[in-house]
């Protein structure tokens, strides 16, 4: 597939993600699928996303681990880079009305505030059983987090 996000048009490719099953849980939405977007062909794509897998899962690629040196240089061991994320998101009804848009935010940043803050409110709280992040937080939260933008077309 291909998507027209604001940096342009971009390759994509389906992947799996436990996000994409906290979504269906959350949303009784069940067909829900998450792809991964590229500026090289669907041909690459779908090829660089199982090695890539292969790479992370063995540790060789991503950040460095406790007790392993990452790449030596500027600014090593002051963490990652802020890098950001482009979400794409679309839904259309079992009668075909539909929205898209995408969401755009620090990934991994975005991610930390969440953590913490659903860890402050699960130790705060007699929440029991399996819930989702979107179910203990609501959109609300999430959608009102610092440098996080919706855009909807």
């Amino acid at each position: 597939m291909e998507f027209e996000l604001p940096e342009g048009r971009r390759s994509a490719v389906p992947i799996g993600s436990g996000e994409m099953f906290a979504v269906a849980q959350s949303t009784g939405v069940r067909n829900v699928a998450a792809y991964f977007t590229t500026r090289t062909g669907p041909l690459i794509s779908r090829l660089a996303v199982p090695l890539a897998r292969t790479l992370a899962r063995a540790g060789t690629l991503g950040p460095p681990r406790a007790g392993r040196q990452g790449a030596g240089g500027e600014g090593a061991g002051q963490g990652p880079a802020r890098a950001s994320s482009t979400i794409w998101v679309e839904a259309t009804n079992r009668h075909g009305a539909g929205a898209a848009g995408w969401v755009q935010g620090y990934g991994t940043e975005t991610t930390a505030v969440i953590a913490l803050e659903l860890a402050q409110r699960l130790a705060a709280s007699r929440l029991s059983g399996f819930r989702t992040s979107g179910q203990v937080l609501g959109a609300e939260f999430t959608l009102g987090l610092p440098g996080l933008k919706l855009t909807d077309i």
